[in-house]
């Protein structure tokens, strides 16, 4: 369900001097009265904080740290969620910042043995959100002069309301395109007087406003961003106006040739149109954030010092490596957009079953693989949740683009097309479907299906599966990883713990995620425990080529393809 789960603690967990006791319950109660938690809470709170250890309890950590962590807890367990008490009231009102309660958390969860399911997509969403803002505030400054606060409050909101209606995931792929709407809809009805950009013919040479969005910055793909503007924000946006719940002037028409091709509302950012919008989109999102439990979205404008960054955020430029030894300067959002825009363009040219030429391979006279191919992928994808049955299905089609791709390279190294040792070598399929699974659901963001849980499901060794991604990469050769060091150890906070860390998706593409630790193994006794010897492994088998775990034959003079199923059972 992802409910935070916890074991209450016996009140007796822990010994404390009358004044000290009075004290901290005394604060304690302070808190809950000025917030007006309710007596559940209040009780299940107190049994909480009293397992946190005393040479951790000084009196300013237990009022800025523990408490809120304990009620936020508190607010979060059992099957009815208490709501009316956001996280960001809470630590409003003892005045700490979400990004040093994200890192009290984990400690006290330690010792009141929470379950962080919960807190983890909270967590994550802190992240994105923050990347977010930045391109936010990014986009706006790029149309729009700065002294224009109300409308620059009213984009971030309507975009916060949009992004909970429509994608309660933390997405920053979708994000981003959804924000590119928001920018363009703010683009089209701002006042010309507050324009940066002339968007009169001829000095605007682009076809219409949001494809000029798209091309600001860190380039969007115009057609994906399209569709989210006329599926999710434009309907939401008629919506509104049909409930005459947003205030506009029909009688005023744009003057430019321009916004005659954009949906229009006369005057809905100025004067007191513009209030009254901001207080409606205002009420929209205090129902939706006060029934959620999360924080205040909007502290990222109203009060910046309540939200805090994730550790040393990657504002400057990276180094990533491509396969073709080429490298370019990227932010975490441009390559995510990089490779997003890459895996659509592939995927959207395959059909749900294999091509012709991987028919023509896998159908032999002596023995159907495709029949066996299918069966396999029916019973592996039966494993994964019916609610990404999607995101599945591009995993497959992904799958059969790999296959081909590897059988025809094969097919014109060797001079036949006749595999049968490498078509029925089951654990070669488990592994590169898992890879394709994984692959794809990186590049969408799926949070809630996170690396290993596909190795979990489909039975297979991390060290197979790192084999696979080294043929996907050399096979592959727009499947970009990340190379070098991360971020430092004294920049290894909040952020680098929260994208780089494990749980995260394997990142053989886009933001580039290092590997999980490899399991023990006898030609891997090493254990890979830190971030950086993990990208060490990894780039040594980049820069070495080719790897000796090849899933064809391991010698240009065999005739016949051949896998490593040695008695160790490795590939």
């Amino acid at each position: 369900s992802g409910v935070m789960a916890s074991t209450f603690p016996p009140e007796s967990i822990k010994t404390l001097s009358n004044e000290e006791d009075q004290l901290r319950k005394q604060t304690f109660d302070d808190v809950c009265r000025r917030l007006n938690v309710d007596e559940e809470t209040k009780t299940n709170g107190w049994k909480l904080i009293s397992v946190v250890p005393e040479e951790s309890n000084a009196i300013d950590q237990y009022t800025s740290l523990w408490i809120p962590c304990a009620l936020y807890t508190a607010t979060q367990t059992g099957e009815n969620r208490t709501s009316g008490l956001p996280l960001s009231i809470i630590l409003k009102e003892v005045q700490t910042r979400l990004v040093d309660f994200f890192a009290a958390f984990r400690t006290f969860s330690s010792w009141t043995g929470t379950n962080l399911e919960t807190f983890h997509v909270l967590e994550k969403k802190y992240v994105v959100d923050h990347l977010l803002f930045r391109k936010y505030e990014d986009l706006y400054g790029a149309i729009l002069l700065p002294s224009t606060e109300p409308i620059f409050l009213f984009g971030w909101t309507v975009f916060l309301v949009a992004k909970a209606k429509f994608l309660p995931e933390p997405d920053l792929i979708s994000g981003l395109h959804l924000l590119a709407c928001v920018v363009n809809l703010i683009f089209v009805h701002a006042p010309n007087h507050l324009r940066k950009v002339s968007i009169k013919e001829p000095e605007f040479t682009s076809s219409n406003t949001l494809e000029y969005t798209c091309n600001l910055g860190t380039k969007l793909d115009y057609e994906q961003v399209s569709t989210v503007n006329e599926t999710l924000l434009l309907p939401y946006i008629k919506m509104l106006k049909t409930h005459n719940l947003i205030k506009y002037n029909p009688a005023k028409v744009p003057s430019e040739s321009v916004l005659a091709k954009s949906f229009y509302l006369g005057g809905l950012l100025e004067g007191t149109h513009l209030q009254a919008n901001c207080n409606m989109i205002n009420g929209d999102y205090d129902f939706l954030y006060l029934t959620s439990g999360d924080f205040d979205e909007r502290l990222f404008i109203n009060q910046p010092d309540l939200i805090g960054s994730p550790s040393k955020l990657p504002v400057n430029t990276k180094n990533y490596y491509h396969i073709n030894n080429s490298f370019a300067a990227k932010s975490p959002i441009s390559t995510a957009l990089a490779s997003s825009t890459w895996f659509h363009k592939v995927i959207s040219v395959l059909g749900d079953e294999p091509g012709p030429q991987l028919k023509r391979i896998l159908m032999l006279p002596e023995n159907d693989f495709l029949a066996d191919m299918t069966h396999r992928i029916a019973t592996l994808t039966c494993r994964l949740p019916p609610e990404y049955a999607d995101y599945t299905q591009k995993g497959v089609r992904f799958y059969f683009r790999m296959l081909e791709i590897i059988l025809l390279t094969e097919e014109r190294r060797l001079g036949h097309s006749h595999f049968p040792d490498l078509l029925k070598n089951d654990l070669f399929h488990k592994n590169l479907l898992a890879v394709s699974i994984e692959i794809t659901f990186f590049i969408f963001k799926v949070t809630q299906f996170e690396f290993p849980k596909v190795l979990h499901l489909f039975d297979i060794q991390s060290y197979h599966f790192l084999s696979i991604i080294e043929n996907v990469i050399r096979h592959e050769p727009e499947v970009i990883v990340r190379q070098g060091e991360p971020d430092s150890a004294d920049s290894q906070g909040g952020h680098s713990s929260l994208d780089w860390g494990g749980g995260a998706h394997l990142g053989v593409s886009g933001l580039g995620a290092p590997l999980a630790p490899l399991d023990h193994h006898p030609r891997r006794r090493q254990s890979i425990r830190s971030h950086l010897a993990r990208q060490q492994l990894y780039s040594k088998f980049l820069r070495q080529g080719p790897c000796s775990l090849d899933v064809t034959c391991q010698s240009n003079t065999d005739s016949t393809p051949l896998l490593d199923v040695s008695s160790q059972g490795h590939l």
